[in-house]
């Protein structure tokens, strides 16, 4: 159910070699480490790369949707570029993994028109009652970085990125790194704990 105002990530989704290959990576890490608090689905807590995260009231999700309609179709389907393998310590002091995008002009735009949009709907004030699921294991890193993402995490700071799941994923062996792969729909998601895609709220596709 969602409240009077609502935690959204706009992200970029990959089309379904690309999900299947990261939810495959998000299984072997769960294998290896027991830990599924992030547990990546194809229609649940979808592998995507953030472009902008914020507090909106709900009744304006079909309004950002006819904005970036309007202003982003044209960017896909996005092809995103291989970097690395990333491992960064999360909150509570354990290891996340993700996968570091290239960061080109195509996708900086893309997320300058994005923030730019969100930016116009935002505001401050987010609870753990925004999000979807239970809202008392939300963690402060979930509030504090959704809140904070279009003044921390956009412009120069934009860091372009898929997260795998907890764990290191230096430790899985054979892992075939894809050399790109691409991204066919922008979608408007309800934040999830650990700033996950939780709630599918409204799909943008390419012209």
């Amino acid at each position: 159910m969602i409240s009077e105002y609502c935690a959204v990530d706009i992200a970029l989704i990959p089309e379904r070699e690309g999900l299947n290959f990261f939810i495959g990576l998000n299984r072997r890490l769960i294998e290896k480490t027991g830990d599924d608090s992030i547990h990546l689905g194809d229609s649940a807590c979808l592998p995507h790369i953030s472009l902008s995260m914020g507090r909106v009231r709900a009744s304006c999700i079909e309004g950002i949707k006819e904005r970036l309609s309007e202003a982003v179709s044209g960017y896909l389907p996005y092809n995103a570029v291989y970097k690395g393998y990333a491992v960064v310590a999360g909150s509570d002091g354990d290891s996340v993994s993700g996968m570091d995008i290239v960061r080109d002009d195509a996708i900086a735009g893309l997320q300058e028109i994005v923030a730019g949009i969100l930016g116009e709907f935002s505001s401050k004030g987010m609870t753990p009652e925004c999000f979807s699921g239970d809202p008392s294991v939300i963690t402060d890193f979930s509030l504090d970085y959704s809140e904070n993402y279009l003044a921390r995490q956009t412009g120069d700071s934009f860091s372009s990125h898929i997260t795998i799941g907890n764990g290191d994923i230096r430790k899985i062996k054979r892992i075939q790194p894809p050399v790109n792969f691409s991204c066919d729909k922008i979608a408007i998601c309800r934040l999830g704990n650990h700033c996950t895609c939780a709630e599918l709220l409204g799909i943008i596709k390419g012209i």
